[in-house]
C-alpha cells in the first residue's frame, strides 16, 4: 500500500510526464510556423495560410440507410446469398430460425454472385423491390 506521500510523488511523476509529451506536440506544432517566421523576416508582412484537414467527398453522393423495420410479422423478407460455400450452409438454417421465431414473415430467395456480371444491378434490384427488407447472406 503506498503512502500518501509516495501516491504524490506517483501523480507528480505522472504529471511531469504529460506536461513533457505535450512540450514534445507543441513544439512540433510551432517550430514550423517559427521556420517560416524566421524566413520571411526582411520580406515585409508574415502570412500564414491555414488548410482545412478535411477531405471533400468525391464521386456520387451517399445514399442514406433505410429506416428500419419495427418488426418482420407478416413482411416480406428477402435472402440473398452471394453464392459462397458458407452462405449456401447458412441460408437453410436462417430460413428455418425466421420461420419457426416469426411464423407470418414471407421469404423469398435470391442467389447473387458475388463477382459482378452483367445482370448484377438489375437483380439487387428485382430484389429490392419485391421485399419490404433484405438479408445479406455473406459467406466469408
Amino acid at each position: 500500500m503506498l503512502s500518501v506521500w509516495e501516491g504524490a510523488s506517483e501523480m507528480k511523476d505522472k504529471r511531469l510526464k504529460n506536461l513533457g509529451v505535450l512540450t514534445i506536440l507543441l513544439g512540433s506544432l510551432i517550430f514550423p510556423v517559427f521556420c517560416q517566421m524566421e524566413r520571411a523576416m526582411g520580406e515585409g508582412p508574415v502570412s500564414l495560410t491555414v488548410l482545412n484537414p478535411r477531405a471533400e467527398i468525391q464521386g456520387p453522393k451517399p445514399i442514406p440507410v433505410s429506416p428500419r423495420l419495427r418488426s418482420l410479422e407478416g413482411k416480406k423478407i428477402g435472402l440473398i446469398n452471394n453464392t459462397k460455400e458458407s452462405a449456401t450452409l447458412l441460408q437453410p438454417e436462417m430460413e428455418r430460425a425466421l420461420k419457426e421465431s416469426i411464423p407470418r414473415v414471407e421469404l423469398k430467395s435470391w442467389s447473387i454472385y458475388y463477382r459482378p456480371f452483367e445482370n448484377k444491378d438489375k437483380a439487387l434490384l428485382e430484389a429490392a423491390q419485391a421485399c419490404d427488407g433484405v438479408i445479406l447472406l455473406l459467406g466469408d
